[in-house]
């Protein structure tokens, strides 16, 4: 049985879609696409961006959340070790000393949220745009720097010795061949 043949500005489209709909659902979308879809080089390199940049984020995702439990943890049994070893009349003390610190973390759990989610949002655009972001923050950033990594290791494995492309062109988006 042949592949059926696609649009590519229509398969990229496909791929942004299956990417805001999660990891699971992109990942489906893109083998399905490939097996049964002849697709061209610029829609392989839009799914390989997206597969790098959602594996960056869950990477991200989880140093953060491990950051965020072990000082949430470390901050409650301080706490509690402290309350353990005084007085029964301190309890009340010691927790509004902890509390600027717990308020703070659960403050900065918000902030990274928020960051990753405009980064994702930012990273949409730049796929749907074909444009080079401009003003990134720190952790479009730190993604765009492990996506260019992993573009080049995926390049080194094909047999391919060049650097990843920084950015594409300008003018090459990948939806708007027709």
């Amino acid at each position: 049985m042949g592949k059926v043949k696609i649009n590519p500005g229509l398969a990229a489209v496909i791929l942004v879609v299956a990417f805001l709909g999660g990891t699971a659902t992109l990942a489906t979308v893109a083998i399905l696409l490939f097996l049964f879809c002849e697709v061209d080089e610029k829609v392989q390199k839009v799914a390989v961006r997206l597969l790098t940049f959602i594996i960056a984020l869950t990477l991200i995702s989880l140093i953060w959340n491990t950051i965020y439990d072990g000082s949430h943890y470390a901050l409650n049994s301080l706490s509690d070790l402290i309350t353990t070893y005084t007085k029964s009349d301190t309890d009340i003390t010691i927790h509004k000393v902890f509390k600027p610190f717990e308020l703070g973390l659960s403050i900065a759990n918000e902030v990274v949220s928020i960051l990753i989610i405009v980064a994702k949002i930012a990273f949409v655009f730049a796929v749907l745009a074909g444009k080079e972001r401009n003003g990134q923050s720190f952790i479009s950033k730190k993604i765009d720097d492990f996506v260019n990594k992993a573009l080049g290791f995926i390049n080194n494995v094909n047999g391919v010795k060049t650097e990843a492309p920084q950015t594409e062109p300008v003018g090459d988006s990948p939806i708007s061949n027709g």
